[in-house]
């Protein structure tokens, strides 16, 4: 057992937003994975970049393009890859 005396910090991983995209001015879909994405998206291109559907992997993503006033949002909970697939192409 790690003796937490002996340990100040252990990061495991760290998200660092992407700003410097370019991204088209319209996105039929976009995939997001996390609430970092949502922000980062939010913080950086809503100004500039329409997206028509969102699939959002997870309950807290789902809650994150809620909070920012996103529409048309799918929920794929279960993600292993053919998931994220049927979620992708539900969206008519």
């Amino acid at each position: 057992q790690l003796d937490s005396n002996l340990v100040k910090s252990c990061i495991v991983y760290k998200t660092l937003p992407v700003t410097n995209l370019e991204l088209p001015d319209t996105i039929d879909v976009a995939v997001f994975t996390s609430p970092s994405n949502v922000n980062t998206f939010f913080n950086n291109y809503s100004q500039t970049t329409t997206i028509k559907h969102f699939v959002a992997l997870g309950n807290s993503t789902y809650k994150a393009l809620q909070a920012h006033n996103f529409l048309n949002i799918s929920i794929c909970n279960d993600v292993h890859d053919w998931n994220i697939v049927d979620a992708i192409y539900s969206c008519n």
